[in-house]
């Protein structure tokens, strides 16, 4: 009787373990991540530049936002809520140290960037005096020689006075 009480308790146990793999394994996120930053440059006449900056860790290099429209990996992209306080006035500029290679996972060559990048958008302000906020999130992948990340988000909202 105490040889069964010790197996039901092992295998409660193991059962245990067992789940929490799981659970864990679903709501697990990437384990490597850029980290970004941002900010306004005001420009004349009710203009101003949004910048984000994004580090990437050594080693890695973030997809380019001008792979759009090929089946692969996810291009970087930004998408900003919609708002009365501004326009956005042209497309996202990229810039940093760009690189493209093959990349045998995919089957063709991909365009990429390392080290640090930094994203300008420039926007119209609709309204003179008051304080708003703009909401914008950007989506990107990682990848390094033979792995690719699963798609990662940041979300920003930055104050314009």
């Amino acid at each position: 009787m105490k040889a069964s009480g010790k197996v039901s308790r092992m295998m409660t146990v193991a059962v245990l373990l067992c789940s929490l793999f799981f659970m864990g394994s679903f709501t697990q996120t990437n384990a490597v991540r850029m980290k970004w930053t941002s900010y306004v440059v005001h420009q004349l006449d009710g203009e101003a530049d949004v910048h984000f900056v994004g580090t990437i860790p050594n080693g890695w290099k973030i997809y380019s936002k001008s792979m759009t429209g090929i089946d692969g990996p996810l291009a970087t992209n930004f998408e900003f809520d919609p708002s009365d306080s501004y326009e956005l006035i042209g497309d996202v500029n990229e810039s940093g140290k760009a690189s493209k290679f093959y990349d045998s996972q995919y089957g063709f060559e991909v365009s990429c960037l390392e080290g640090q990048v930094h994203y300008i958008q420039h926007i119209k302000i609709k309204g003179a005096d008051d304080a708003f906020m703009i909401k914008a999130v950007v989506n990107y992948m990682l990848n390094r020689t033979g792995e690719s990340l699963s798609p990662d988000d940041e979300d920003f909202e930055i104050t314009i006075q």
